[in-house]
This record gives C-alpha cells, structure tokens and sequence, in this order.
C-alpha cells in the first residue's frame, strides 16, 4: 500500500513540474491581492462596489437628510412591502418630493444603514 502510495505522489509530482517550471517565473514583485483564484490579473474595474437595489413606492415623509417611502416588496433582498427610512445624499438633496408622490427609486447599503441612489416621479 506504502509503495501505492509513493507511485501515485511521483506520478502526480512529475505532472506538475513541467507546468510550475514554465508558467510561474519570477513572482517575488507580484502583488497577490490583485489576483482571482483563477490566478488571473484583476483589472480595475473588477473591484466590487455594493449592489443597488431598485423598487418603487410612495413618499411618505422627506426632510433634509432622510425620506421615509411605503415600497413594494424587493425579492432581491427577501423584503415584504414595508415603509423604509433612506438617507438622502448631498447630490438628491435637491429633488425633494412631495409627500404621496409615487416614485421609482434605487438604493444600496452603506455604513449608515440606506441610501438612496438615484428617484424620480412616476405617473400613476
């Protein structure tokens, strides 16, 4: 069984040199937080950034740094329809809605909890 054992690990060993030998080289500069498991360079643009999420509802209440909306369900994320409470960044300051305004909205979590990303009216 031993002398199984040792053939085997032989066998496998001499499979692997020739590829290690040709594709590895020299990586003492190579930065291994850069790279997928599948030992590829991650580009850029790879990076993952956090997931918006889209649905729709009615404004509830808006001041200047939160806005309260009745959304419908987000399966996305397993939510029932529910009245959520959405930081609303400098940027949407601005397009402050009416309350019972029906809007489509995105949003991602962050540190603070919600925040919206992008809302607009809808017709209804």
């Amino acid at each position: 069984m031993r002398t199984l054992f040792i053939i085997i690990v032989s066998a496998l060993s001499l499979f692997n040199l020739p590829a290690q030998a040709d594709g590895m080289g020299d990586m003492s500069n190579m930065n291994m937080s850069e790279m997928h498991h599948d030992h590829n360079m991650m580009a850029t643009s790879d990076v993952a950034t956090p997931a918006d999420y889209r649905s729709q509802g009615v404004i509830k209440r808006w001041d200047a740094q939160r806005v309260a909306i009745a959304h419908h369900a987000i399966p996305a994320l397993n939510w029932p329809p529910m009245t959520m409470t959405f930081t609303v960044p400098q940027a949407l300051a601005g397009q402050k809605l009416a309350v019972g305004t029906q809007v489509d909205f995105s949003f991602r979590q962050d540190d603070q909890g919600y925040s919206l990303t992008a809302i607009h009216s809808i017709q209804p």
